[in-house]
């Protein structure tokens, strides 16, 4: 027994620093791990203290008056509200009082008159009007926004500046800040911002055209138009550099 004891003690005084190094570095690791957890939580998610926004849902208006967050925890993006999460899609968020609006899901932002040029901005990212230009902000881009559209890579399309939309033959004059989702089961919804109106227009059966600054948009086909010609555009986002 003692010859046993006498074997530990040695063991221990030849062995305790590098013992007490490795301890240490287990607990440092996992304190990185921990923290890296809590980052990576904070940045999936968007707080919005007694917030005054509101979405549209077709032609019916929501409205949120109270703190709220928003999180994209898991790749799946939800409203957290009074207890309750809402799956979102990718409408956007507006201020009720400001000329500013928070885009759910991740975006793609297309330049028409750059060859159709598309980069991608991460979700939570918010576009600001309320000076005299506008910026597309979030913790890595300040970005003055000019001649480009945003795209979902879906249905969406979201315009910072004035376009025309026509749909079955009518035009329709949008003011900037105004949205259109076009639907493959023949819907086209689009919202106006300075009427702050929405409207439903059911049985589309012809492509729906977007013109706005020297180019023209295909809304149906997902598609700039050039002449007689179109450029597709990508719709998997991921593939997109971030926008710079």
């Amino acid at each position: 027994m003692k010859t046993i004891f006498h074997s530990i003690k040695k063991f221990i005084k030849y062995h305790i620093i590098p013992i007490l190094a490795s301890l240490g570095l287990i607990l440092i690791f996992i304190a990185v791990l921990l923290m890296m957890r809590q980052v990576k939580k904070e940045i999936e998610t968007y707080t919005i203290q007694d917030a005054k926004l509101y979405q549209y849902f077709k032609e019916q208006k929501r409205e949120y008056n109270s703190t709220l967050t928003i999180s994209n925890e898991k790749e799946i993006t939800e409203l957290k509200i009074e207890g309750k999460s809402v799956e979102l899609d990718s409408t956007p968020f507006y201020y009720q009082e400001e000329k500013k609006v928070i885009f759910p899901h991740q975006m793609s932002v297309v330049f028409p008159n750059s060859n159709s040029l598309q980069r991608k901005v991460s979700y939570f990212t918010i576009l600001d009007g309320t000076d005299i230009t506008t910026y597309l902000k979030n913790a890595n881009l300040n970005y003055m926004l000019q001649n480009a559209f945003l795209y979902d890579g879906n249905d969406l399309y979201f315009f910072p500046e004035g376009v025309t939309i026509t749909v079955m033959g009518t035009p329709y004059s949008l003011t900037p800040f105004s949205y259109v989702i076009v639907n493959y089961n023949g819907e086209c919804i689009f919202y106006d911002y300075e009427m702050n109106q929405a409207q439903v227009i059911e049985n589309v059966t012809e492509d729906v055209i977007a013109t706005g600054d020297n180019y023209q948009l295909n809304l149906s086909i997902d598609a700039t138009i050039y002449g007689e010609k179109s450029r597709l555009l990508l719709k998997k986002l991921e593939y997109l550099d971030n926008l710079k």
